[in-house]
């Protein structure tokens, strides 16, 4: 039996070989983002001051986070949100610095933090909006508070998902409206972390998983963050 539309002709072997190249072309640029991303992604530490020494915390209340301006890196507010400990960041060389000041938002989990060096590598803010099911995107953090500079891959595996996110260290119940669905691993650890496309914008904060799923993770759309950052007026 001949299935005349399976056949293939000279001009779909053609194809075939440009889709090679293209998916080459693909990956010089993905592995190019990512390396111009990681100065610009930290460490978030939890730990106690004691004299001139700081003491880790015990509880290891890690996350992550990026520079996106002058003195400004983006977090979770669960990541920050422990009034025992104080909290500094780590940058992708090994300086620790000191935050100074952090605007929590209660509604959507998110916290930008202030600090003094100013000079820091930035990621660009993107258009979450312009995001479409399917769209290849990019996590980076530190997973499980010690494997710093974590990278994965994935896709955009949906939009609009509200969920629970479960109870935060300070007790609150969190709960994420509007999220992205992306199968882009997300462990513990990562929390504040960018989601970036595959311009080399962040469109997401990454902030929960579901445990016991298998690449199901959520982030908060970049948007919700300018939002926040337009109405606290930060600069």
């Amino acid at each position: 039996l001949l299935y005349p539309e399976l056949t293939p002709n000279i001009s779909e072997f053609i194809n075939s070989d440009s889709k090679v190249v293209n998916n080459s072309e693909r990956e010089d640029q993905t592995s190019m983002i990512i390396n111009n991303s990681l100065e610009s992604v930290v460490t978030v530490s939890a730990g106690i001051e004691t004299g001139d020494e700081f003491v880790p915390s015990l509880e290891k209340e890690i996350g992550s986070g990026f520079v996106f301006g002058p003195g400004l890196v983006a977090t979770n507010k669960h990541v920050v949100d422990n009034e025992r400990f104080n909290y500094y960041i780590v940058t992708n060389d090994g300086k620790r610095i000191k935050i100074n000041n952090i605007y929590s938002d209660n509604t959507d989990d998110l916290a930008i933090l202030e600090i003094e060096e100013k000079t820091l590598p930035q990621l660009e803010l993107g258009n979450s909006d312009n995001l479409k099911t399917g769209d290849p995107v990019i996590a980076i953090g530190t997973a499980f508070g010690t494997l710093t500079n974590s990278v994965t891959t994935g896709i955009v595996s949906g939009l609009g998902r509200n969920i629970d996110a479960g109870v935060s260290i300070s007790g609150e119940q969190t709960l994420l409206s509007d999220a992205i669905q992306t199968d882009a691993a997300i462990n513990p650890g990562n929390s504040g972390g960018p989601l970036i496309d595959n311009e080399g914008k962040v469109v997401g904060i990454n902030t929960a998983i579901i445990l016991g799923g298998n690449n199901i993770g959520f982030a908060i759309p970049v948007n919700v963050l300018r939002r926040f950052i337009i109405t606290n007026n930060i600069k």
